[in-house]
């Protein structure tokens, strides 16, 4: 039949080629459907979903193996060993002291005090050391630093023991500003590094019938206290905010989170996951997860080989050991709210029913004075900082972003440095009070 119009098609020939679309379409979808099935496994590789739970399932089946276990344990381990030396203990090099507030460099030091730089050597590598003098001292003092810190982050302290008639000395430890050393090893290294100082110390003939004093603080608080054990020439100690074993103090602060729920927690949620969710992807990250908290990479057994290795005989070395061995005066401080030593966990003060020496002396430090570092500053300096901490946060916000050097340093420029670093007098005139004595005591010997 002829059309009237050419682009005009009959109803009856549309309903045809309508019915044609549609057989079509359900041969097409039939063909898909027996494709699926004769070739399941090939069509899931291209579905994601599919192919990270084939991937977990297997994973998970090879962790189960004894040759997996071993396999993870040590790529985890080898992981662990590279986190510990190049991230944890990595080296510590000077700050900016353009953008840093406080005597904490040489340069700010104004009572007149001489310095002199010295290098020494310590288990094989040159550390960086430095006296001040007197002309007629009473005794040496020797002023240990903390960990991510060096010797001239203790500045104010050096300075009050030279003004109160001591000679000083002080160092950086391996891996620290000058010192040599591609990092600091680990907590035991304070130790080592002031056992080789004050070696070096006793063979300098104008020291060697001096009375020789020490103060520490945390790393160096372990330091001067467990070194007592190795050097009989130490006539008293300080030690201030200071840990008992360089050994045993990370498994001893994973104890204090673990009292604290936050390593239950974190093992409560692995197992949750395991437990409640049925997927293998997310049961792979789970098992992972266990296994890295139950791993020899993550637990006392490689803490142990690798800090053996590194430190040998030394890790065997406790402040309390020390104390006890020497039997001198000995001064110990620590805040009551320190939340980088624990008073209850780790410090020489958590073992203080081990201390059998009469002559220790307690200190504790309360109110602004209770922290870690605010314990050896005046309470003013302490109130300081923390109006210095306001107004650069204030400045921050006002300005919707981190302020830059240049800006740091202008608004450094304006603060008091010596008010910023001010010692905390009521400590450290316990702690002369105990030198005087020590140093009369010796002086009348002679």
């Amino acid at each position: 039949m002829k059309l009237p119009f050419p682009g005009i098609r009959s109803s009856a020939a549309a309903r045809k080629e309508e019915e044609e679309k549609k057989s079509s379409s359900r041969t097409d979808s039939a063909s898909r459907s027996r494709t699926r099935n004769n070739s399941g496994t090939k069509a899931s590789s291209s579905n994601p979903a599919g192919g990270l739970a084939a991937l977990g399932k297997a994973f998970m089946q090879f962790a189960s193996t004894d040759t997996g276990k071993a396999v993870i344990s040590g790529a985890l381990t080898t992981g662990a060993g590279f986190a510990y030396d190049k991230v944890v203990f990595s080296r510590y090099e000077r700050p900016d002291y353009k953008t840093k507030p406080g005597v904490y460099c040489f340069e700010r030091v104004t009572n007149g005090m001489p310095r002199k730089e010295v290098d020494f050597p310590s288990d094989g590598v040159m550390l960086r050391g430095y006296f001040y003098q007197n002309k007629n001292p009473k005794g040496l003092v020797v002023v240990c630093h903390g960990i991510h810190s060096g010797s001239d982050d203790y500045l104010p302290i050096t300075c009050y023991m030279w003004e109160n008639g001591f000679d000083v000395f002080s160092f950086n430890y391996r891996g620290t500003y000058e010192s040599q050393g591609e990092g600091t090893r680990g907590m035991s290294e304070s130790l080592v590094d002031l056992d080789h100082a004050l070696t070096y110390l006793e063979n300098i003939p104008q020291y060697s019938s001096m009375p020789i004093m020490l103060v520490g603080h945390s790393w160096g608080g372990f330091a001067v206290s467990s070194v007592l054990s190795l050097h009989t020439s130490v006539r008293a100690c300080a030690v201030i905010s200071g840990f008992n074993s360089g050994y045993t103090m990370i498994e001893e602060k994973g104890k204090e989170y673990t009292d604290g729920k936050l390593g239950q927690g974190l093992g409560n949620v692995v197992k949750g996951i395991d437990e409640m969710v049925d997927n293998p992807y997310v049961k792979m990250f789970a098992g992972l997860t266990d296994l890295a908290l139950n791993s020899p990479a993550m637990s006392k057994p490689f803490l142990d080989s690798h800090q053996s290795k590194l430190f040998g005989d030394y890790v065997n070395y406790t402040g309390v050991m020390g104390i006890n061995n020497s039997g001198i005066p000995v001064l110990v401080a620590h805040g009551n709210r320190d939340m980088v030593i624990s008073i209850n966990h780790q410090s020489i003060f958590a073992h203080k029913d081990e201390i059998t020496n009469p002559n220790v002396i307690w200190y504790t430090g309360t109110g602004s004075q209770s922290g870690h570092d605010t314990i050896w500053h005046s309470d003013r300096a302490n109130q300081y900082q923390d109006l210095i901490k306001r107004e650069l946060k204030a400045m921050e916000k006002t300005k919707g972003r981190e302020l830059t050097d240049e800006e740091k340093a202008n608004y450094v420029s304006g603060i008091d440095h010596e008010k910023y670093s001010e010692i905390n007098y009521e400590l450290f005139d316990k702690i002369i009070e105990m030198f005087n004595k020590v140093a009369k005591r010796s002086k009348l010997k002679n």
